[in-house]
Order: structure tokens, then sequence, then C-alpha cells
């Protein structure tokens, strides 16, 4: 879903650009209900959950972005990721497929 308020890049304040376009993202929901900036993960398996309170006391979204599946298990990775490339499009699960396809096109509605 595109919306007509969506942000827009400035070349003159990249940073500011950089987190409009992080909270558009936070606004569109994956096929699964997921804020779609899952995608924007610093790292391509999601972290193992743990049962600190401050960690529960967090937005659901929030919780939902951190450990949101990109990729197909660990143990078929295991021997596939190299460090530095990016990974086949196979391994990638077909959620993330299909959201990533819906942001990019929102993606070249803004840049």
């Amino acid at each position: 879903m595109a919306y007509n308020t969506g942000p827009t890049c400035n070349s003159q304040n990249c940073a500011a650009s950089t987190n409009l376009i992080k909270q558009h993202f936070h606004q569109i929901r994956g096929i699964d209900g997921a804020p779609c900036t899952y995608l924007m993960h610093v790292t391509l398996l999601p972290l193992p959950m743990s049962h600190h309170s401050e960690e529960q006391a967090e937005l659901f979204d929030n919780q939902m972005i951190k450990r949101y599946q990109i990729l197909k298990s660990a143990e078929f990775l295991s021997h596939l990721l190299v460090p530095d490339t990016e990974p086949l499009l196979s391994i990638y699960t077909h959620k993330a497929v299909e959201d990533n396809a819906h942001c990019f096109q929102e993606l070249k509605c803004i840049v």
C-alpha cells in the first residue's frame, strides 16, 4: 500500500531522510502484519528471545522487528553464508521475499 504523504529523499540532510524513510517502513506491514522495518535487521538471523522484564515490556512491534525471520533455518545456512557477500535469494523466507519486493516498490517512489 503506497502512502501519498511518504517521505522524500533530501541529499542535503541524509540522516533526517534516513530516519523518515525508516519511520515510513515501520508503518508499512508485511504479509504477516510485521512492520517492514524488520527487513532492516543489522543481522540476518533473529536474536534469541530472553525473559528479561524490560524486554517483555517492549512494544510488540519492536519485538516483531527484532525477531522476524528473514532467512531460512540456521542449519541450512551454516554452510552457505560467506562473509561480506549477499546471500542467495533461495535462502530467504517466502515472506521476506514478498515483503522485500513490496518495500522495494515503495522505495522507488521515494528515491
